[in-house]
């Protein structure tokens, strides 16, 4: 029974992620990312991995024109996210998540779910990004606005690649709506 719930949690982590996940990279890897001060009272500046020597996981300064949608708020919001999992607060990030991203899977879930896959994977050595994109719509996604950020990600000696896919939510806010790891 614990095997299943954690299957359909898994399966709920993919389809969170899986907004994004379908779509392979096609640009070369971008360099790495430089840092930003971080905003006092944010996951960034309580001791998270993403605060260590050597991990370069803040956004860099918007290079596109200013008539382009900028994808610098949604990587901020990321960033801030992917904190509090490097950090192992599973349950924050799920608070954090966009409404629909909380819709696709339960608290409880989504931290089982997500110790069993970064757990084994070891510690955090590095992120760099990879590609990012905006996206007005994703298929089998709500409708909205996202945008689909790469990452090159080191986990102990084992190279990985995160897709973190935030969302503008109603608000106003962006939001992460998907992760996923391969």
């Amino acid at each position: 029974m614990y095997l299943r719930k954690l299957t359909s949690a898994f399966f709920a982590i993919t389809i969170a992620a899986g907004i994004a996940s379908a779509q392979e990279p096609s640009a070369p890897a971008a360099p790495p990312v430089p840092p930003a001060p971080a905003t006092p009272g944010t996951a960034a500046t309580q001791g998270s991995p993403a605060t260590q020597p050597g991990l370069s996981v803040q956004p860099p300064e918007p290079a596109a024109p200013a008539e382009e949608v900028s994808t610098i708020p949604a990587q901020r919001a990321a960033l801030a996210w992917l904190a509090l999992v490097d950090a192992g607060s599973y349950g924050l990030s799920w608070d954090e998540g966009s409404a629909t991203f909380r819709a696709a899977i339960k608290r409880d879930d989504w931290e089982k779910a997500l110790a069993a896959v970064r757990g084994p994977l070891g510690e955090l050595r590095g992120r760099k990004l990879r590609q990012m994109r905006y996206a007005n719509g994703l298929p089998k996604a709500p409708p909205g606005e996202y945008v689909v950020i790469l990452f090159d990600t080191q986990f102990g000696e084992r190279p990985s690649l995160e897709t973190v896919t935030p969302m503008l939510d109603k608000d106003g806010t962006w939001r992460v709506a998907g992760y996923h790891i391969r």
